[in-house]
């Protein structure tokens, strides 16, 4: 009679033991899907992020190059204002002369 109570007693634990493991598995392969999932929403949120910062920056290199346009255009170089002063001077003392000699 014992034999048999240690029998059963040994395979309803061992039943008991793989029920356990079944729903740990069911759990832990619950677990597992949630964490994938979110690690997929994370991906897909940095590669969003990633095609605004793109579009980002194609949009001030834009801008950039339209600055750089426009400054050429509206600024005068320091080169270019130093060769007008020269010239500028230049012209102002041959006038200057012309007026000594109609005095003179």
């Amino acid at each position: 009679m014992l034999d048999i109570v240690l029998a059963l007693t040994s395979v309803l634990g061992w039943l008991g033991v793989g029920l356990l493991t079944t729903r740990s598995n069911e759990v832990l392969k619950q677990l597992i899907e949630s964490r994938l999932g979110r690690f997929d929403r994370s991906i897909q949120e940095i590669e969003n992020m990633a095609e605004r910062g793109v579009g980002e920056v194609f949009e001030l290199e834009r801008k950039f190059l339209q600055f750089k346009a426009e400054v050429s255009q509206t600024y005068v170089g320091r080169e270019d204002w130093i060769r007008f002063g020269a010239v500028l001077d230049a012209k102002l003392d041959r006038l200057n002369e012309k007026l000594e000699g109609l005095r003179g």
